[in-house]
């Protein structure tokens, strides 16, 4: 049996850490993405939105929400 992977039935999950410094995102863009936790202070680099997001660490929603979001 054959599998077919169609590019608009993938999702990507960007990862963290040093090495998303050495690998252009925005090529990612308009495609199924899965972000997390801090992330979204790059967006405007990445010159997009994910479709989706997720924080599950609560002590990281709530510093996030007093230090980035209640600011603003």
């Amino acid at each position: 049996m054959k599998n077919n992977i169609k590019l608009e039935e993938t999702a990507f999950i960007i990862g963290s850490g040093p090495s998303l410094n050495k690998i252009d995102i925005s090529l990612l863009k308009g495609l199924n993405t899965f972000s997390m936790n801090r992330q979204y202070i790059a967006y405007e680099d990445w010159g997009f939105y994910p479709k989706y997001y997720c924080m599950i660490d609560k002590k990281l929603q709530q510093y996030i929400l007093k230090k980035d979001i209640i600011p603003k």
